[in-house]
């Protein structure tokens, strides 16, 4: 997110200001996080000891800002909101109990952010598309055909695609990359972790 011009009219000696979007006096770093509360596998389909599940959920976004005005430095944090994310997940079986499991997901995050600027408040959502690359080492109960609890750890690579913000009737394409005035960076490098159950008949619930 950035702020650009900051458009006032002055009325006996007092600042109305039109509209808060951008202010260039401003210097934001922003950090993603994404929480997914579950995802859910109607099935899945096997070649030997080779699995792949399709896979839709939900999760909760937010991200953490800190800016500069003047010699002042600020934090700020947004507020959660519910977002998406479907793909396929490949489960590689290296024994009964333990798999490599990588996948690649479609995912939406949405939040909601308010600052306070000279005594006003101004709200804007962000909803920024990308995708994400788990690979999670897999330690499970039992056989993948057989019903079993699993968890998992490992890496996640993220690539922020496209994204905008919405707030005070003003609509802003956002900017990704690595140079200080864009919002968010293009490529992430991440760790992520989920625990699950899986069903003998293939279907499966797990949460990140």
């Amino acid at each position: 997110m950035k702020y650009g011009q900051l458009t006032a009219t002055e009325t006996k000696s007092s600042f109305t200001f039109i509209h808060f979007y951008k202010l260039n006096i401003m210097k934001l770093k922003f950090k993603l996080s994404i929480v997914a509360l579950f995802s859910i596998c109607l099935g899945t389909y096997s070649y030997g000891q080779i699995r792949l599940a399709p896979e839709v959920g939900a999760n909760l976004s937010n991200y953490t800002s800190k800016y500069e005005i003047g010699n002042s430095t600020y934090s700020n944090s947004s507020q959660y909101l519910l977002g998406a994310r479907a793909g396929l997940a490949l489960d590689l079986g290296i024994t009964d109990h333990i798999a490599i499991q990588p996948g690649f997901y479609y995912n939406l995050a949405r939040t909601k952010n308010e600052v306070t600027f000279l005594g006003s408040t101004f709200t804007e959502t962000t909803d920024i598309h990308g995708f994400q690359l788990p690979v999670y080492a897999m330690l499970r109960t039992g056989g993948s055909d057989s019903g079993h609890l699993f968890v998992g750890v490992g890496p996640v690579f993220n690539w922020n695609l496209s994204g905008t913000t919405k707030g005070n009737n003003i609509e802003r394409e956002m900017d990704f990359g690595n140079d200080s005035s864009d919002d968010l960076r293009s490529f992430e490098l991440g760790a992520s972790a989920t625990v699950g159950f899986k069903l003998q008949m293939g279907a499966f619930v797990r949460a990140y």
